[in-house]
């Protein structure tokens, strides 16, 4: 049952867009074009649209923030959005059925979410890790969710085909990356590569949100800054791809139902934290997945193998549990599954880079 101030709202908007089910909000967004985009989220009823700052924003029950765009040039646009959200909301990517779209939507992405509370409502949607990059495809359907209590940054680039084969398609540095590989691939679905929280690249969004006036205080936005700053992350987008040896890993193409089985083993996992690893064998049967798809999957899905993941989620557990001093090294141990204290303070150390005993 829903929180009687939430029915109560949601009423007024039974004629519009949202609807609600599976614990989520859902908003549509069209997807054919940046311009189709912005005239999709301009229409809900409950946001404000200024076209001399370029940008919409909302304050509602749901979330709070807003987006803003600017268009570099033909075929090329950009846009800047953060946002705070008081509920789940999932946003889905949608297209006209008589539409053609070509558009790429290249993304980087910040996302602070609270996944762990929420696990079961997840149902094989996207949740980002908490930095990433995004490449979409064209007509690539989506839906991305976003948890109560979540804060997002998105710093994204949208550009057409014939942009693509005019400015990208025979740069050196696009080919070096491997990526025309995945654009003339038959291989549905999007492209992710999450990233460490020390990247440099981070410091891009208090960066954009000056350069494209989000806060109102500058006199207006340099275009020409733009269009460098736009190729720029292009480039830090290639040096990222380059740093693999196959681009093609980082193609999110799971079936969706193996995507909602995959979904559950992750939050099997993130909420057996205690204990021993529960093995690939175990998990394959519980969940009704095969082994190879559940091996090989997994890693594309969250980034890391299976056992890697619980790993790391392990000792992220333990780092915040040693936060009080009173707690014993040999007790987290113990209650993670570890009998070997020498093997835990490894586990630790190829974690965080310390041993437990060296936490300040």
């Amino acid at each position: 049952m829903l929180p009687k101030k939430f029915r109560d709202w949601l009423a007024q908007f039974r004629n519009h867009y949202i609807t609600y089910s599976n614990g989520f909000f859902h908003l549509p967004y069209n997807g054919k074009s940046p311009e189709t985009l912005v005239d999709s989220l301009k229409g809900l009823p409950f946001v404000k649209y200024s076209p001399l700052t370029q940008g919409i924003s909302t304050s509602t029950p749901l979330m709070e923030g807003g987006l803003y765009y600017r268009k570099l040039e033909e075929g090329c646009w950009l846009t800047y959005s953060r946002m705070r959200y008081k509920a789940n909301v999932a946003f889905d990517l949608f297209f006209d059925e008589d539409s053609v779209s070509d558009c790429y939507h290249l993304s980087l992405n910040y996302v602070d979410n609270n996944t762990r509370a929420y696990g079961k409502l997840l149902n094989g949607y996207r949740v980002l890790a908490k930095y990433s990059w995004t490449l979409f495809k064209p007509r690539c359907v989506d839906c991305h969710l976003n948890f109560k209590g979540d804060d997002g940054k998105f710093i994204t680039l949208f550009f057409t085909e014939a942009w693509l084969q005019q400015n990208l398609m025979s740069s050196p540095q696009f080919i070096d990356a491997g990526l025309a590989r995945f654009v003339e691939s038959s291989s549905e679905g999007f492209m992710v590569w999450p990233l460490a929280e020390q990247d440099a690249r981070l410091e891009s969004y208090a960066y954009f949100e000056k350069l494209m006036n989000v806060d109102g205080q500058a006199q207006g936005c340099d275009p020409l800054q733009l269009k460098a700053s736009a190729l720029n992350l292009i480039f830090a987008f290639l040096s990222t791809c380059s740093a693999h040896d196959d681009v093609m890993e980082g193609v999110v193409a799971v079936d969706h139902d193996d995507r909602g089985k995959l979904q559950r083993v992750e939050n099997y996992l993130s909420n057996n934290l205690y204990g021993k690893f529960p093995g690939l064998d175990f998990l394959a049967e519980e969940f009704d997945i095969s082994h190879n798809r559940l091996k090989g999957e997994f890693k594309q899905l969250f980034g890391k193998p299976v056992y890697q993941y619980y790993q790391d989620r392990q000792m992220q557990l333990a780092r915040a549990m040693l936060k009080n001093r009173d707690v014993l090294v040999k007790s987290v141990a113990l209650k993670l599954g570890y009998q070997n204290l020498s093997k835990f303070s490894s586990a630790f150390k190829k974690v965080h880079g310390v041993l437990p005993s060296e936490l300040n």
